[in-house]
């Protein structure tokens, strides 16, 4: 699909979006039919929806509790399920956040000097769990233990292919079974849309046979983004970044990756994988027009954005290795004026030159 067909494409599907909306007082759902673009899926036809729960014994500056499915399927023939739930209990001094996901998507595989029409397509199937049990030490701070779990297997690759020929440990096939341990800093004022505050966690997990797993490798993470309210809520300045450094045999499936919607918007999702990486990006959010006197230009907004990272197999290496960076700009559309669950429309342009357009629900970062 070219890329002005594609922009036409999507264009046309943001004016044939179906809403459905319902607010209480205190609590709200989203629920969103939903067709999107991403590079890596072409088009993309699934649903989401958001409940947002705010118990009576919370007030509206806390944290609520956040239910949220997502289903899509591609004319790739690629699948995706996903369900996350976030819980405070005994008064917000127990936080626990539960992930399950099912995935049949195709992926590209990738050695050094590759273009991106040279990689390699595979077929992984994944199902995975994860369960953080977070405890409140101070008043922003949450801390606990935690487990993680992967089941991932090649069902299609090409035979005497790149895949079929590597020595990557768990490339056709690896089980994660990972206990660990995690810490949250979180004093944003909005979950889905924050104009101040921090968002911290950093992650520690032992894969290990012991527990099951195929591999035995230490995984450190470390995910960060601020935000600054530069006047009134409606100019929003964010910076994210991620890091992660791993160590072991550490199964292919765990490598860290960087490209997609979420981290170096520009390049296809995991364009370049190690065991290390880290990215950084930032995102200036702002209103579409100045004049929005009526409700639908109060709902569109507009940002620009730019980020950076790296991968490495030697974590030594890491900071030295090639730069890859991009840069964008794009619309937002808000679906709820409460809880300010956006459609995201972005255009970018990577350092190699090439453009890709997004258009997904919920922010970057």
């Amino acid at each position: 699909m070219s890329y002005f067909k594609r922009v036409l494409f999507i264009v046309i599907t943001i004016l044939t979006i179906t809403t459905i909306s319902a607010q209480e007082d205190r609590d709200s759902l989203v629920a969103l039919p939903f067709v999107a673009y991403i590079p890596d899926t072409s088009l993309m036809i699934g649903a989401t929806a958001v409940y947002v729960v705010r118990p009576e014994d919370r007030t509206e500056a806390d944290i609520p509790d956040t239910y949220q499915v997502v289903g899509f399927y591609t004319l790739k023939k690629q699948i995706q399920f996903a369900f996350i739930a976030s819980n405070f209990l005994s008064h917000g001094f127990v936080n626990n956040v539960f992930t399950t996901s099912f995935s049949k998507f195709n992926s590209v595989y990738y050695i050094d000097g590759m273009s991106d029409d040279e990689g390699e397509d595979y077929i992984p199937i994944s199902y995975s769990f994860e369960d953080k049990f977070r405890l409140r030490l101070l008043r922003h701070v949450y801390a606990g233990p935690m487990f993680h779990y992967k089941s991932y297997r090649v069902d299609e690759y090409e035979e005497n292919g790149y895949v079929d020929n590597s020595s990557i440990y768990g490339i056709k096939k690896s089980r994660v079974s990972a206990p660990g341990i995690n810490v949250v800093f979180d004093n944003r004022d909005d979950t889905f849309y924050p104009t101040r505050g921090i968002f911290s966690e950093i992650i520690y997990l032992q894969n290990s046979e012991v527990v099951g797993a195929t591999e035995n490798s230490q995984c450190l993470e470390v995910n960060a983004a601020t935000f600054y309210n530069l006047y009134s809520k409606r100019y929003i300045l964010g910076f994210h970044g991620r890091s992660v450094i791993q160590g072991g045999d550490v199964p292919y499936d765990m490598y860290a990756g960087i490209g997609g919607d979420k981290i170096l918007r520009g390049y296809l999702n995991d364009r370049y994988r190690g065991r290390n990486m880290y990215a950084l990006q930032t995102e200036l959010r702002f209103p579409f027009v100045f004049w929005d006197n009526t409700r639908f230009l109060k709902r569109l907004s507009a940002v620009v954005f730019g980020g950076a990272g790296s991968v490495s197999n030697d974590v030594t290496k890491l900071l030295s290795t090639k730069l890859h960076y991009a840069a964008g700009a794009g619309l937002r559309f808000a679906l709820n004026d409460k809880e300010k669950i956006n459609l995201r429309l972005d255009f970018t342009r990577n350092r190699e030159g090439n453009s890709e357009v997004y258009f997904q629900i919920m922010e970057a970062f």
